[in-house]
């Protein structure tokens, strides 16, 4: 008999109880090398997780391919173009996007931690139903303290405008062009910390290869795809390499 499974989409899935039942019986055995069958079980253990990122893989693929677009006078659509939702906070693109995700057995939260210099950071974090998860961020804000906000509301402020950023980040959620919902002091504040930073790369990039290498590989995910989508990654790489000579 066969040890897999057909999920709905026909790929194949193991059968973990079969293959946890399979190991008991080893275990009985007082033959099995010991030593055996501690590589047995770490055979095991990288399949189920490489069977785990292939299931999180072609899940994210197929919610992605169904995001909608947000455009720049604030209505939320579908791909012919009709009117899903009038764009607003991140609850719209919530309550569009969840849906989506969730049928592709997946689902998404958010871990916001205080950073130095009295900022937030945010990160989106993907989960599968068989258990892989993915980390999208830490996206740094600095708390936003337009309109005589406290520390707590300002803090509030900055952690909603980070989960849209990193939930629109983690699937590929095209904007077209810049959106104004009431963000404005929110949106500056980050893009200085996103023109702080380039500034800081090309610090780096003036000393050589080897010292951009290094300063971007200490980035996070969500900065170093910032740096890629704009373009900054490949002429710091140029000038960096240029500055070697």
């Amino acid at each position: 008999m066969s040890n897999e499974l057909t999920t709905p989409d026909r790929t194949p899935a193991f059968d973990l109880s079969a293959m946890y039942q399979g190991m008991i019986e080893l275990a009985k055995d007082p033959s099995v090398d010991p030593a055996k069958m501690s590589a047995m079980l770490d055979m095991q253990e990288r399949m189920i997780d490489r069977q785990n990122l292939t299931s999180y893989r072609r899940a994210m693929h197929a919610a992605r391919s169904k995001m909608p677009r947000i455009s720049k006078d604030g209505k939320i659509t579908n791909k012919q173009g009709q009117v899903q939702s009038r764009y607003a906070h991140y609850e719209a693109i919530d309550k569009i996007v969840r849906p989506l995700v969730e049928a592709e057995g997946l689902t998404y939260g958010f871990d916001t931690v205080s950073i130095e210099g009295g900022r937030v950071g945010v990160t989106c974090i993907v989960s599968h139903v068989d258990g892989h998860e993915e980390r999208f961020g830490p996206m740094p804000l600095a708390v936003d303290t337009t309109g005589a906000k406290n520390a707590t509301q300002g803090a509030g402020s900055a952690t909603s405008y980070g989960k849209r950023y990193t939930l629109c980040a983690a699937f590929n959620i095209v904007t077209d062009g810049d959106d104004d919902d009431g963000n404005a002091g929110r949106a500056t504040n980050a893009v200085a910390q996103w023109d702080e930073m380039l500034q800081e790369a090309r610090r780096a990039a003036t000393k050589g290869t080897d010292a951009y290498t290094e300063w971007f590989t200490g980035r996070s995910n969500m900065e170093k795809g910032w740096l890629m989508d704009e373009g900054h990654h490949t002429s710091l790489k140029q000038a960096a390499h240029e500055h070697d000579g």
